[in-house]
């Protein structure tokens, strides 16, 4: 997964329940984030008064995709969540909600027990925990997302395309979803597709660098070479420094055949110290 770069894997790894909030507060897009730093951006995250706010607040809000909790339900997953903040809090969590699910209970319980078995890599469970869900509410959107983003955790690209569909056309509209679909379709070797997911995703976060990425990728791929090299422009434009935004350019440009302004692109490098011995 090598367009996975450190907001990308954070929103994979947390399995946030909105997604709006999956990004850390980093300007690096090379760094990496080990699994301690990404377990204590998800015990900040259940900490943030705001985020407890809306995870307990805005059911209801959209009845038509979000399920319904009773007040007992509610005060669960209140104690669920405080517990959720410490440091070895998740497994405790995770076992209060499991012990108070049942077929009549809401579905938002399962989807949290899900949530939580994605944190702790167990990624098969969370996969049953949102399908529970699922059968207790179909149009569950938040479900539906992160289905989709246990699916691509794992590795089954394909089967992530289906769930992040239904989440967009039940109303989601964020550029993480957009973006992480036309990944799905990459993968999948669906460039087209991807191509249409990723634009759309560039228009909604155009300060992620994965999604320039990935279109100019699933651009190269269907030989839409002139395209791909307004792409590598704009990404040059951005972090002039980056060797390989560079090489996609001369690419673009060996794809037209123009080898000669491939060459300058070369020189462009070499002048700037930024040539490889390849």
């Amino acid at each position: 997964m090598t367009l996975v770069r450190p907001v990308v894997r954070w929103v994979l790894y947390v399995g946030v329940t909105t997604i709006g909030w999956a990004a850390p507060a980093t300007n690096s897009t090379s760094s990496t984030l080990s699994t301690n730093e990404l377990d204590a951006l998800a015990r900040s995250l259940w900490r943030h008064p705001q985020f407890q706010r809306e995870f307990l607040g805005t059911y209801g809000m959209r009845s038509d995709v979000e399920p319904k909790m009773t007040l007992e339900e509610r005060q669960l997953l209140e104690r669920a969540m405080a517990l959720m903040s410490q440091p070895r809090g998740r497994d405790a969590a995770r076992k209060l909600l499991e012990q108070s699910t049942g077929p009549r209970s809401s579905a938002i319980l399962d989807f949290t027990v899900g949530n939580l078995y994605l944190q702790a890599d167990q990624v098969d469970r969370a996969v049953m925990w949102y399908r529970r869900a699922l059968l207790k509410f179909p149009s569950f959107l938040r479900a539906h997302k992160n289905l989709g983003l246990a699916h691509l955790r794992r590795g089954a690209f394909a089967d992530a395309i289906e769930p992040l569909c239904r989440a967009i056309a039940l109303g989601a509209s964020d550029g993480m979803t957009f973006g992480l679909l036309g990944f799905a379709y990459t993968q999948s070797d669906r460039p087209a597709s991807a191509e249409s997911a990723y634009r759309i995703a560039i228009v909604l976060q155009p300060q992620v660098e994965e999604w320039w990425l990935g279109l100019a990728r699933c651009l190269f791929r269907q030989r839409k070479y002139e395209d791909a090299a307004g792409v590598c422009e704009e990404l040059i434009r951005r972090d002039p420094k980056r060797s390989e935004f560079r090489a996609l350019l001369a690419n673009a440009w060996l794809g037209q055949r123009q080898p000669l302004k491939a060459a300058e692109v070369f020189e462009w490098m070499d002048m700037d110290g930024l040539a490889t011995v390849d």
